[in-house]
């Protein structure tokens, strides 16, 4: 027994890849092409990541919302899902998740959005005219008498 386990030590260090050449020259080349085509493919993937951030780049507010919305409107929907009215139909708990949104989250959101314009606009107009107000004219000085009646 101690013959054939040193036969077979001896068979298993002396084998060779049959991909590879025996020769260590070649088996070295193909370890540099390795190292090319792993270095090309990194450098082409961190080109495409840069390239894809500059084209999401002026959208990554509205993904952001988005993905927000999504993270609290979700369990919403499952809720919405397991109702024995909706029948775990899909197409409902999506029309009753967005009618829901629009009521309780959209729509005010845009009424206070509204109201708070409307009350910055009065806030930088001319009470005695009814112009408004710029940064030029504060700046400038003509407008600071109306600004300190205001206050």
């Amino acid at each position: 027994m101690g013959d054939n386990e040193t036969t077979m030590n001896d068979e298993t260090q002396h084998f060779t890849d049959p991909q590879t050449s025996a020769t260590p020259a070649i088996a070295l080349k193909v370890g540099r092409n390795l190292f090319r085509e792993r270095f090309f493919f990194f450098v082409v993937l961190a080109l495409l990541a840069f390239l894809s951030l500059l084209l999401i780049w002026p959208n990554l507010t509205a993904i952001l919302a988005a993905l927000a919305i999504v993270v609290l409107i979700k369990p919403l929907y499952n809720w919405f899902l397991k109702k024995n009215w909706i029948k775990e139909s899909a197409n409902r708990a999506t029309v009753a998740t967005i009618v829901t949104f629009l009521l309780l989250i959209a729509i005010p959101v845009i009424l206070f959005v509204g109201i708070a314009y409307n009350q910055a606009n009065a806030l930088f107009t001319n009470p005695e005219t009814g112009e408004q107000i710029t940064v030029e004219s504060i700046v400038a000085g003509t407008e600071l008498e109306c600004i300190l009646l205001v206050i």
